[in-house]
Parts: structure tokens; C-alpha cells; sequence
């Protein structure tokens, strides 16, 4: 069995709007104000493309009054990871540069490498640990004197992205721990801790 989500082109463009203006903050003194988006689009197979004008200031670079980046671009690039405590759902960010224009001279196409670097360094990725989230074990009361537990885990996850919108599948089974006789309650995917609470909360 599985689930999947649909988001709309539309939808995320509600959602991106609700962001701006957005401060992030860069190295020591400096920082990036993202205003409300231009434009939201998504691009197919890659990722959602946000264009928004940006005032930047950063000290570290001799930029000392902030300057107006027009035309900005931030690509949000979803993907599935492995990670120890599960997969989860992992939005990179970063900034691309064939629409940067700058209205000072101060700063160099050396901008959106080192912008790259900060957001990559400061982890700028909001994730999801779906496989956490969704699977679960559902205790089954003791008079079912053969099966403890019902277990729902994640196989795995998958993203689709077209031109209108992005899709989120997920996959999952059921699997059902057995009550040996006489033993305890054997709970697939959860430590003896878990369990025993589970039998006392029956």
C-alpha cells in the first residue's frame, strides 16, 4: 500500500509567498533580506524556482550598506535521503546567478558561490523524517492470545516533480508481532522497554 501527496504549482506559491520578507543571517555581521517572490514556478525534475529581489549586507565582503540584488534566484531541490534515525524528505536550497543583477559594482560574481557556501554551512534545509512519522506500532489487547501487535512501516519514499506540480509517494506494509505462549509480547520494531510499557497500558 501506499500514500501520495500532490502539491500544486499554485499551492506552493501561497506557501513561498507567506516566507517573504525573509532575513537570513550570513557569517559574523551580515545578512540576506528575501522579499516577496516575482515569480514561482516549478521546473521539471529539478526543484522549485523562486525569482525575488534581495538586499544584501555583508561586512566580511566589504559590504557595508546593503546592496539590491534584482531578479534573485533560490532553487528548492527536494529529494529522499538516508539517514540514520530513518529516510526523510530533504529541501536543499541554494542560489543561482544567470538572472543576478547587481546595482553595485561592489560585489562580484563571487556572490552567489559564497552565498552557496553559507546556506550549505548554516544547513539550510528544512527535512522531514517521514519513516519516523508514519510508521508506527499499534498494540493489540491481550485476549488475542496469538498476535501482540500491528506493525505500519515505511518501505520506502519517492519524489516526482513535473512542470505543475510536485509529488510526494510513500510506501508502506504491515507486518504483525507474535504473542509466543507463555513469553512475552514480541513487538516487531520496538526495544523490550517499548513493549512493556505497551502490555501495561492494556
Amino acid at each position: 500500500m501506499w500514500v501520495e501527496v500532490i502539491l500544486w504549482a499554485k499551492d506552493l506559491g501561497k506557501v513561498v509567498a507567506d516566507f517573504g520578507p525573509l532575513k537570513i543571517h550570513l557569517g559574523e555581521d551580515g545578512e540576506l533580506m528575501l522579499f516577496a517572490p516575482s515569480s514561482v514556478s516549478i521546473v521539471d525534475s529539478a526543484g522549485l524556482r523562486i525569482v525575488c529581489q534581495a538586499h544584501l549586507c555583508w561586512p566580511e565582503l566589504g559590504i557595508l550598506c546593503p546592496v539590491t540584488l534584482d531578479s534573485l534566484i533560490v532553487m528548492v531541490r527536494p529529494s529522499i535521503e538516508s539517514r540514520p534515525n530513518g529516510d526523510a524528505l530533504v529541501f536543499k536550497v541554494d542560489v543561482e546567478g544567470p538572472d543576478l543583477v547587481l546595482e553595485s559594482s561592489a560585489v562580484d560574481g563571487r556572490v552567489v558561490e559564497l552565498l552557496n557556501k553559507e546556506i550549505q554551512a548554516k544547513h539550510v534545509e528544512p527535512s522531514w523524517n517521514f519513516a519516523k512519522t508514519l510508521g508506527h506500532i499499534f498494540p493489540l489487547p491481550g485476549f488475542m492470545e496469538t498476535a501482540a501487535s500491528l506493525g505500519l512501516h515505511v518501505a520506502w519514499g519517492e519524489t516526482r516533480i513535473t512542470s505543475e506540480a510536485f509529488v510526494f509517494a510513500v510506501s508502506l506494509y504491515a507486518k504483525i508481532g507474535r504473542r509466543p505462549e507463555g513469553g512475552e509480547p514480541q513487538v516487531t520494531g520496538r526495544s523490550r522497554a517499548e513493549t512493556s510499557e505497551a502490555t501495561m497500558a492494556r
